[in-house]
């Protein structure tokens, strides 16, 4: 008869990679923070794109494809279909903060903000709400379990180095 075997905290090489990703991650947001800081104080409040139109339709053309994957997976159950609910929403909510943020005063913005309350945010919140309960379901990981937290910086099994 085969034994269980017990899981161990970092048994594998993946949790390690599991522990180096995670303060990649982690080191990857706050240097997008250091970016927001510098961004504010000193980019330009006007600029000229010469991709202005090809931007739209990148981020348009990803929503697309976005909800139309899920109206065709979510039906069926199939997991695609959270991940693409998921990312509808994601790409929903920054279609409506860069169309409001980005359109002159007027006509123009009175557009953006109707077409972002009336449309973009109440889909979005759809979405969202479509993908996070299969997704909260689906986790295993816990908090507050001492299995799910990367070991001291110092300690052998991680091999990121400090922190």
């Amino acid at each position: 008869m085969m034994q269980a075997k017990s899981r161990q905290a970092w048994p594998s090489n993946e949790d390690g990679l599991r522990c180096v990703l995670g303060r990649a991650y982690i080191a990857a947001g706050l240097s997008e923070v250091l970016w927001i800081c510098l961004i504010t104080f000193f980019m330009p409040t006007v600029a000229a794109s010469l991709h202005w139109s090809a931007s739209w339709a990148g981020l348009d053309s990803a929503e697309a494809l976005s909800l139309i994957c899920t109206g065709r997976f979510l039906p069926s159950r199939d997991d695609r279909g959270v991940v693409a609910a998921a990312t509808s929403a994601v790409l929903l909510l920054c279609d409506a903060w860069f169309d409001v943020t980005s359109s002159v005063p007027g006509v123009d913005r009175s557009a953006a903000v109707l077409q972002a309350a009336l449309a973009e945010i109440p889909i979005a919140c759809l979405s969202a709400a479509l993908a996070l309960p299969p997704l909260r379901s689906r986790l295993v990981l816990r908090p507050n379990s001492e299995e799910n937290r990367c070991p001291p910086s110092n300690s052998p099994s991680c091999p990121a180095g400090p922190a």
